[in-house]
């Protein structure tokens, strides 16, 4: 059903705008629970014009895609923004991505201990990115972990999974050490993050005449106090734009406005999940896994290119099912479609091949297990 009226909250949204009703008259598309509570992106007032259609992911109600008036179809509007992200410049509103300040004497011993990893490493004004890697392959999050100060660190998050961190991070401090002096504080709320992704990003930076330099800016933009990290996102290289929640309109007003001569486009959250797919980035439901099963990427790779998301997984040569598909998308980046299978553990191995069948709809599609992450 949600597909069904996501259709056709498009249509009439494309129908008022042809009938000439003001963008700022015509109502948003989306596609939630209306008991769920909605948490709506600080630069929501700046980019719903543009947006098409929107869908609730762990409260957060994110931006589906920006369309463009040269895309033909969705699929068009979905490759063309993940391939503006690869090989050229984009920007999103990633402020449902968790941002938590860590700040007291025991900060450093703190992190050291929960990441374990050599906080002490990083001077003040450095950052440390860390993967989180889950066994037998997977990306449970990526890390950025900034200094800020002596005993005031910034992590900031890959992934929109603020709740299970910030539950992570406190039974740490409560039951693996004993009573540190630090404060843990979430700055989900009162902070956006505004994400500029691709090889030529900084020409939107140098279009705001916002630095591109170190590693750690921390600037006044217009009466705005911006923090500006650079690094990586979803496995692109990346700046993050750090700065106040009441600000975020303003800031992506302004980048919007850039795009055109910069080439660049806004990314939606259908983009998002190619690239988390591609990247190798594993959903809560992958992660927490009953054993025996475990996550292993697929690659279509028989003459049926489609892996549908309602398959079952069958043994080459064997009927009996051997697991599921939790996740499939297209990436025009491998131009091939890629999934993410659960399987019983140790039963199938990399390279080994395997039918991925939906028998309501009739798709059955070969397929190689592959690694999770890097697919060639």
């Amino acid at each position: 059903m949600n597909q069904i009226r996501r259709v056709f909250d498009q249509l009439l949204c494309r129908f008022l705008r042809a009938c000439g009703v003001p963008d700022d008259q015509v109502p948003i598309p989306i596609v939630s629970d209306p008991a769920m509570p909605q948490r709506i992106l600080p630069s929501h007032g700046a980019t719903h014009v543009s947006a098409s259609g929107y869908v609730m992911r762990n409260g957060w109600l994110l931006p589906l895609a920006f369309p463009s008036t040269t895309d033909a179809s969705w699929r068009e509007t979905v490759e063309r923004e993940v391939t503006t992200a690869h090989e050229g410049a984009a920007i999103c509103d990633s402020s449902f991505c968790c941002r938590i300040c860590i700040v007291g004497v025991d900060a450093e011993r703190f992190l050291t201990a929960t990441f374990a990893t050599p906080i002490d490493a990083a001077k003040v004004g450095q950052i440390l990115h860390l993967t989180v890697a889950v066994d037998g392959g997977g990306v449970n999050d990526r890390i950025t972990i900034i200094r800020l100060e002596t005993d005031r660190f910034l992590l900031l998050s890959d992934t929109d999974w603020e709740g299970r961190i910030l539950t992570y991070l406190d039974d740490f401090q409560t039951h693996a050490m004993s009573r540190p002096d630090v404060a843990v504080v979430d700055l989900t709320e009162s902070h956006a993050q505004v994400t500029l992704v691709g090889p030529n990003r900084r020409i939107l930076a140098e279009a705001l005449s916002l630095p591109t330099s170190p590693e750690l800016r921390e600037i006044e933009f217009d009466g705005m106090a911006l923090t500006i990290v650079s690094g990586a996102f979803l496995g692109i290289a990346a700046d993050h734009i750090l700065l106040s929640s009441g600000d975020a309109d303003l800031l992506m007003m302004a980048l919007i406005k850039s795009l055109p001569d910069a080439g660049a486009a806004q990314i939606g959250l259908e983009a998002l999940d190619v690239l988390a797919l591609e990247s190798g980035v594993l959903t809560g439901e992958e992660i927490y896994l009953e054993p025996p099963f475990e996550p292993v990427g697929l690659l279509a790779v028989g003459p049926v290119k489609q892996i549908s998301q309602e398959a079952v997984i069958h043994a080459e040569s064997a009927e009996i099912s051997r697991g599921f598909i939790s996740r499939a998308k297209f990436s025009p980046t491998l131009q091939r479609f890629v999934a993410v299978a659960c399987i019983p553990d140790g039963s199938l191995y990399l390279g080994t091949r395997v039918w991925a069948i939906d028998q309501r709809n009739e798709i059955k599609t070969l397929c190689e297990i592959t690694t999770l992450e890097g697919r060639e």
